[in-house]
């Protein structure tokens, strides 16, 4: 037992006055959901009596909001939903913001695990809300912790990072030093993501250092679990091993069922990384009931992949096949879900700072939503919630074969999307003389990428169709005049990288945002420039260069952006990188554009093998003369 949790059983059992009771609750709420639940829900039933004789409700909501937490933690899910009815019909009845911002955080959290980002994010700007109106300033920013939660689950790192640091800094002034703990716990999460193993295994060890004085185990097994991916990572197996097994033992001492489903889906992929198959399948079956349970699909679909993994690593493959197609049901299922609320999320995103925060959001999802579809609709002429039908009308506006064919002698286009759409695009158009090809990556990928994409592409064919812009560095300054105008406020940088090149006869001129084009040519790689400023608002704003020169016979121009040398794969999963890409370019140029891009998929899908593909990938080769 911890110390916050003896000293609350202490003093709250030992005060006489009900209204003092409950602010010795208040105070120690958020501890809570890092205690051991059996021991406070003992004391809490018995105040419910109370609650009902002194008539009030707040309190009783928050019992009961408590006691939902932990079953469901469990995985009692009938329990967990019989206290959330009730919870909920308090709930109009609570007047105290504190206890309201409470309630509004664990719906965020729930709303996640099942996918409903929308309503996810929603709760947790309604939590924000009500903490800004609390008395209790020491817990005021767990909402903001919770938006760095949402969007760390939507890969977007760099909101993520913000709500992080922003809860962390605030949790130190005002002396909240577990909210602090918390928070760099999110942040180091991000870290391993970003490959900054040193600086999340600083945070980690720090929180771990903070939750063993406390002696608060679950945040104990939290930081043991993700010091165990970082030594994954890193192939120290041996000491990622020891964090795992610690961080379980823990998990289930403490009945977190939803860590002990994360912990044996890790030793389960670590096991299986060392060939110690026997064990795998042990630990994979326990991590199935362990999702099931909880009822966590995205947990449940990484357990399915990894048993075929294991199936195809033993001979098995009807087992492995029948798994791997579970896996790719559910994986369907909830990256469809997390895609079609993920662009609503963005929408809400842009349009916060136009207004009152909290009053504009609950007005954008009857007013402001619908304007930005018809300004998509005007733009692109239709996009609908259809993922499927987005991806036609995406397709309809990248390059087509008969432009194409008509004005390059000969060419390849490598394009895989992440997902169903796609942040990375090919647009091409032809004006008087000239022959515009566009190779470009969209901040993003999947729907909210697909809406940058076809946002780019609207304001590249105004620049050169209507405006009769025709030098490509002064239509990359426009579109991203047009971005920033439309959609980057503040601190925002939404726009893209990438190259617009323009062919007249054997002349290139081009342009180009961080993605340098590579010209082979004898035999020789060329790197060609590239401004290192965003399409959109960076850091500078200076104007893009524009570069010329001929091409010669037997001459390959390549465009790419950064999915292909992103992607992880090969023996330690490690990053393809552009140097192995360069070598493989030059080494096929001499092939036909057919045999060129078909090695260049070969190679991808070998390097890739079992792990998910990281970011939309698209690779250009082109020639203008025979």
């Amino acid at each position: 037992m911890s110390k916050a949790l003896t000293k609350f059983i202490s003093d709250f059992t030992s005060e006489k006055e009900f209204d003092k009771r409950l602010v010795i609750l208040s105070d120690f709420v958020n501890l809570y959901y890092d205690s051991n639940f059996s021991s406070v829900n003992s004391v809490l039933e018995k105040e419910l009596e109370n609650c009902r004789i002194n008539k009030n409700l707040d309190a009783e909501a928050l019992i009961r909001h408590l006691f939902t937490y932990s079953y469901f933690e469990k995985g009692d899910f009938a329990r967990g939903q019989k206290e959330y009815a009730l919870v909920m019909e308090l709930f109009p009845s609570v007047k105290s913001h504190d206890i309201r911002a409470q309630i509004y955080n664990f719906e965020a959290f729930i709303n996640s695990h099942q996918g409903n980002f929308e309503k996810a994010f929603h709760n947790a700007f309604a939590c924000i809300k009500e903490s800004e109106l609390a008395l209790d300033k020491k817990n005021r920013y767990w909402g903001t912790y919770t938006l760095g939660v949402l969007y760390f689950d939507l890969k977007d790192y760099v909101n993520a990072e913000k709500c992080y640091s922003q809860a962390a800094e605030n949790f130190k002034l005002y002396g909240n030093d577990y909210g602090v703990a918390r928070s760099e716990t999110g942040l180091s999460s991000i870290y391993i993501q970003l490959e900054k193993y040193g600086e999340a295994e600083r945070l980690l060890q720090r929180s771990l250092e903070f939750y063993k004085d406390e002696e608060i185990l679950s945040g104990q097994s939290r930081s043991l679990n993700d010091l165990g991916a970082i030594f994954t990572k890193t192939q120290k197996y041996d000491a990622a091993l020891d964090c795992f097994y610690r961080a379980l033992e823990i998990r289930k001492e403490t009945s977190h069922a939803q860590g002990i489903a994360t912990t044996l889906n890790e030793i389960s992929e670590l096991l299986l990384i060392q060939k110690k198959y026997t064990e795998v399948e042990k630990y994979l079956a326990e991590a199935k009931e362990a999702c099931e349970k909880i009822n966590n699909k995205a947990k449940l679909y990484r357990t399915h992949l990894l048993f075929s993994q294991l199936y195809r690593n033993t001979d098995r493959p009807w087992k492995a096949l029948e798994h791997y197609e579970t896996y790719d049901a559910l994986k369907t299922e909830v990256i469809g879900e997390t895609a079609n609320n993920k662009i609503k999320e963005l929408q809400t995103r842009a349009a916060t700072e136009k207004a009152e925060k909290e009053a504009e959001i609950e007005r954008l999802r009857h007013v402001e939503l619908k304007h930005a579809y018809d300004l998509i609709e005007e733009k692109n002429k239709e996009i609908t919630d259809s993922i499927q039908y987005a991806k036609k009308i995406q397709y309809t506006l990248l390059a087509n074969d008969e432009l194409l064919n008509n004005n390059l002698a000969d060419y390849f286009i490598l394009f895989k999307p992440k997902d169903i759409v796609s942040g990375d695009f090919y647009w091409s158009a032809k004006k008087e003389n000239k022959f515009y090809l566009a190779v470009c990556d969209s901040t993003g990928h999947g729907v909210p990428g697909a809406f940058m994409s076809l946002l780019n592409t609207s304001f590249l064919n105004e620049a050169i169709m209507e405006k009769n812009i025709l030098a490509p560095n002064e239509v990359l300054n426009y579109v991203r005049d047009k971005l920033i105008e439309n959609i980057s406020k503040e601190d925002q940088q939404d726009g893209m990288d990438g190259a617009l090149v323009c062919v007249e006869g054997n002349k290139i001129t081009y342009a180009a945002a961080y993605n340098a084009p590579v010209l082979i040519r004898n035999k020789e790689l060329i790197e060609l420039e590239a401004d290192k400023i965003p399409v959109g608002k960076g850091e500078r704003s200076l104007s893009f260069r524009s570069f010329e020169f001929e091409m010669q016979k037997d001459d390959v121009l390549f465009v790419f952006t950064d999915g292909y040398a992103d992607q992880f794969g090969g023996p330690r999963g490690k990053k393809f990188k552009y140097k192995q890409l360069q070598e493989l370019l030059l080494k096929n140029y001499k092939l036909s554009m057919k045999e060129q891009k078909g090695i260049l998929d070969e190679v991808l899908e070998q390097w890739k093998g079992d792990l998910e593909q990281v970011d939309d990938v698209l690779v250009v080769g082109l020639s203008v003369s025979q």
